[in-house]
């Protein structure tokens, strides 16, 4: 530390215990999965689309009206997202016609993308929530302000 020129911090009992809690390592490690996999998701719309150019692929099942049959707003977000990228595209327009439909794992982009950003979103508010409920910006643990009465609280993380 002198090295690099830091000082020591003075650590209190909940700061200490802050950093050693499980709970917090695993919240901190889990944030930084999901901020990796949010930015994979985004990805993962461009790849769907080079596929389908690269494989001759057919956009029918992109189609919005195939799409409002099971009106998920994050499969939709994906087949427009794909559909926008490919607009235009001369391999799509070229071989058009070519075939009544793709393999499953092409044709399903939309329905497989959807339900994993779903996954993710819900596990960022997830971890909002507990971040947010758990610390507040002076760095006490909210369960410290309990209100009504209560004799004792015991939770488990």
């Amino acid at each position: 530390m002198k090295r690099a020129g830091l000082e020591p911090m003075a650590l209190s009992s909940k700061e200490g215990l802050a950093l050693v809690s499980g709970t917090t390592s695993a919240t901190a490690m889990a944030a930084l999965a999901l901020y990796d996999m949010l930015k994979a998701a985004k990805s993962a719309d461009i790849v769907g689309a080079m596929s389908l150019e690269a494989m001759k692929g057919v956009i029918n099942a992109f189609d919005p009206r195939v799409m409002a049959v099971r009106p998920h707003p994050d499969q939709l977000n994906a087949s427009e997202n794909v559909r926008k990228m490919l607009k235009g595209s001369g391999i799509m327009k070229k071989y058009e016609g070519g075939r009544v439909q793709d393999a499953l794992s092409l044709r399903c982009i939309p329905q497989l993308h959807g339900a994993a950003r779903k996954t993710l979103e819900d596990a960022k508010k997830t971890i909002r929530l507990f971040v947010k409920r758990n610390f507040s910006r002076d760095g006490k643990n909210q369960a410290e302000k309990p209100r009504g009465r209560l004799k004792a609280v015991f939770g488990g993380g």
